[in-house]
C-alpha cells in the first residue's frame, strides 16, 4: 500500500478523525480489520493497523513505488493518527485463481516487475523491511507439520503423514541457499486474492508481509501456487515459464500440503466438518504427482 501519487490525494494529516469515520453512506466489514467503504458511487478499501511498524513498513514502500510510478499497484492515502490506509475498491468481474495461463502469465509478469525494482530503488535503504530465507521458513513448517502429526495423522493416517514429513525433510536438507547479493523486494504473500486483475491491468495488493530476499524464492512460491491449478504437470509449467526447469529441486516439498495442513489443525472445531474433506481429497490427488516429480 503506498501513497497516492496523484496532487488530489488527502495529506498524510488531513484527517481530524480516523477515516473510518467520515460519514460513509455504506461500510461493510470484510475481515477484522478490513472494510469496503461507499460514498455515493465511490467505493474504497478501508484497513486498519495495530502496529505502526507494519503501518508505516506498507507506507514506505508504497511511496518508493509510487515515486517511480510502478503500474502495479493502486494508489493509497493513509492516517498517521488512526493507523488506516485507504485505496480505491477496484471491481472485477470475477475472482481469478491461477486457473489459466493467461492469468498465471500476468501474475508472474506483475511480480517479476516488483523485483526488478531493485534497479532503481536500494529497497535495504527503505523502512524496516525484514530479510527473507526461504529454507529457514520451510523448515520451520517441518516442525510446525510434526508439532500437529497426532491431528493430522487422525485423517490422513501414519503412513501418508510420515511420507510427506520425510520427504519434505530430506528433499529441503539437499537444498542449496540463495546468494543474498542482489536481495530485492519480495511481496511475501503471493496467494490469487493479492492479485487484482483489472481489464486492463494487473494489481499487487496488501503488502504486510513484504521482505527482502533473492527474487528466485518468490519465484519457486509462485510456481507452488500455480502447480496445483495444473494437476502438478511439471513439463506444462515448464513450458510456460522456462525459469521453472532450474528450480526444479525447490518444487519436490509439499509445501502447499505442509501449509494447508498446518491451518487446518488451528481451525475451530465447528469447521472441520467442511475443511477437512476438501484437505484429505487435495492431499490424496497432490501426493502421487509430487511422487512423480521425485522419481522422474
Amino acid at each position: 500500500m503506498s501513497l497516492s501519487a496523484s496532487s488530489d490525494s488527502p495529506s498524510l494529516l488531513s484527517w481530524p478523525t480516523p477515516l473510518f469515520h467520515v460519514n460513509p453512506t455504506r461500510r461493510i466489514q470484510l475481515k477484522e480489520n478490513v472494510w469496503r467503504v461507499e460514498s455515493g458511487t465511490k467505493k474504497k478499501s478501508l484497513k486498519r493497523y495495530d502496529s505502526y511498524y507494519l503501518f508505516q513498513k506498507v507506507v514506505d514502500i508504497h511511496q518508493s513505488l509510487s515515486e517511480i510510478n510502478f503500474p502495479h499497484i493502486l494508489p493509497l492515502s493513509s492516517d498517521f493518527t488512526s493507523l488506516e490506509i485507504m485505496q480505491p475498491w477496484v471491481q472485477t468481474n470475477s475472482v481469478h485463481q491461477f486457473e489459466s495461463s493467461v492469468i498465471r502469465k500476468r501474475a508472474w509478469n506483475a511480480l517479476k516487475k516488483l523485483h526488478n525494482t531493485n534497479r532503481v530503488i536500494d529497497w535495504q535503504n527503505v523502512g524496516n523491511i525484514p530479510p527473507f530465507d526461504l529454507i529457514k521458513k520451510w523448515s520451520y513448517r517441518i516442525d510446525q507439520f510434526h508439532k500437529y502429526q497426532d491431528f493430522i495423522e487422525h485423517y490422513l493416517g501414519k503412513k501418508l503423514f510420515q511420507l510427506i514429513a520425510s520427504s519434505a525433510s530430506t528433499f529441503t536438507e539437499k537444498l542449496t541457499p540463495f546468494s543474498t547479493d542482489s536481495n530485492t523486494l519480495l511481496h511475501g504473500d503471493i496467494v490469487h486474492h493479492n492479485f487484482i486483475f483489472a481489464e486492463k491491468e494487473t494489481y499487487l495488493i496488501d503488502f504486510d508481509l513484504a521482505c527482502l530476499g533473492n527474487e528466485k524464492q518468490e519465484e519457486i512460491l509462485l510456481f507452488h501456487r500455480f502447480l496445483p491449478y495444473m494437476n502438478y504437470h511439471l513439463p506444462q509449467l515448464i513450458y510456460e515459464f522456462p525459469e521453472a526447469e532450474e528450480l526444479v529441486d525447490y518444487l519436490k516439498i509439499p509445501n502447499e500440503i505442509m501449509r494447508e495442513w498446518i491451518y487446518a489443525a488451528k481451525l475451530p472445531e465447528s469447521q472441520l466438518p467442511i475443511a477437512i474433506p476438501r484437505l484429505r481429497a487435495f492431499t490424496q490427488k497432490a501426493m502421487p504427482q509430487f511422487q512423480n516429480l521425485w522419481y522422474n
